[in-house]
């Protein structure tokens, strides 16, 4: 089908990378992103706003490269660490990007995502 968006993303590929994920970034440009990956996929992933500035956007990708979930998680309020803020999922591989991204280029579950890594 036809490109709904393109963001250019930084791979967490280790335990260390994928843990420490955007928690350190001040902000997110629109059309950037990261892409977390795992050796298989997972049943079970819950990604957290643990530290997090910014509201994004935590989309969950099947071992096909197949949208299955979508959250749109708003940043922590003041005086909350964002630890509280779970999102459920499960895949092979989790793209973060800005807050509403998605919603803004129309992508939503059984869409594809193209990537090299």
């Amino acid at each position: 089908g036809d490109a709904r968006g393109t963001v250019t993303a930084a791979i967490a590929v280790t335990s260390d990378k994928r843990r420490l994920g955007l928690s350190d970034a001040d902000s997110l440009p629109e059309n950037a992103g990261m892409l977390f990956v795992y050796d298989a996929p997972r049943e079970s992933l819950t990604y957290v706003m643990r530290e997090m500035d910014f509201g994004i956007d935590i989309v969950y990708v099947d071992g096909d490269r197949e949208v299955i979930r979508i959250h749109n998680a708003p940043e922590p309020g003041p005086n909350e660490d964002g630890n509280d803020q779970r999102y459920p999922g499960s895949g092979q591989y989790v793209l973060e990007v800005p807050y509403e991204w998605t919603e803004r280029n129309g992508v939503e579950t059984g869409d594809s995502l193209a990537f090299d890594l």
